[in-house]
C-alpha cells in the first residue's frame, strides 16, 4: 500500500500541472499563440496525460478494490477529472 500512496502525489501534481497549463493558455495574449507555440504546449499536454495514465493503470492493477473506497484518488475519480481537463485544454 506504501507504494500505493507514493504514486497518488505524482497524480495529484500532473493533474494541477494540465490545470495550470490551462489557466496559463488562457491569459496567453493572442499575439504569442502561433503553430509552433501550440505544438509544444501539445506536446506537453500529451506526455503528462500518458504519464498520468500510465500510473493510472499501475493503480487500478495493484489496489485491491476493497481498498479503493478509503482513497480520494478513487473516490473522487481524478482519472475522469484529468481526462476532462485535457479534453477541455485540446477543445
Amino acid at each position: 500500500m506504501e507504494e500505493i500512496n507514493k504514486s497518488l502525489n505524482p497524480q495529484n501534481e500532473i493533474l494541477y500541472e494540465i490545470r495550470k497549463a490551462q489557466e496559463n493558455y488562457e491569459k496567453s495574449p493572442k499575439s504569442k499563440i502561433n503553430l509552433g507555440y501550440l505544438q509544444t504546449r501539445l506536446e506537453t499536454l500529451e506526455l503528462k496525460w500518458n504519464s498520468f495514465k500510465t500510473t493510472h493503470e499501475y493503480l487500478v492493477q495493484e489496489t485491491p478494490i476493497e481498498s479503493r473506497s478509503v482513497l480520494s484518488y478513487f473516490n473522487d475519480d481524478l482519472y475522469e477529472t484529468c481526462e476532462l481537463v485535457c479534453t477541455f485544454v485540446l477543445l
